[in-house]
């Protein structure tokens, strides 16, 4: 008899964040991506923290960067904030346990990091999202 598989999210989470400490500009896109679009929690936090070791990319990318990670917060922050029914008949509805979830995960990792791309201190979706609206055309501090 085979012994059961181990998770293989923690081990992606490392991964993502060994490929941010490298610093190599050309994995920023693909650690974009997975932070923005992985299914697991866990790798979706580690890629995102990891974006934090870019602050010296091309101001054009770090606010595209900056953009979509704060979208994509702001998606699970809302969707995490979606009251339950007090219907006792209606299907229950897991999607917002589950954003609840990913939310814990992603809010202190992609804080930390997009506070080390931009030098702005935002503890919330919200926050960040509207100093984006106000501040479209952002310098990173200290350039």
């Amino acid at each position: 008899m085979r012994a059961p598989l181990a998770p293989v999210a923690p081990l992606r989470a490392q991964i993502a964040t060994a490929i941010g400490k490298t610093k190599d500009e050309k994995q920023a896109e693909w650690l974009l991506e997975t932070a923005v679009r992985n299914p697991e929690d866990e790798v979706m936090a580690a890629a995102g923290e990891a974006l934090g070791n870019f602050p010296g990319l091309p101001t054009p990318k770090l606010r595209e960067i900056c953009k979509r990670l704060v979208s994509r917060y702001g998606e699970v922050d809302m969707l995490a904030r979606t009251p339950q029914s007090t219907d006792p008949n209606a299907p229950i509805n897991f999607g917002a346990q589950n954003a609840a979830k990913t939310l814990q995960w992603i809010q202190p990792k992609w804080n930390q990091a997009l506070r080390q791309l931009t030098g702005e201190s935002h503890q919330q979706a919200a926050d960040w999202q509207r100093w984006l609206n106000k501040n479209k055309d952002w310098e990173p501090k200290g350039r």
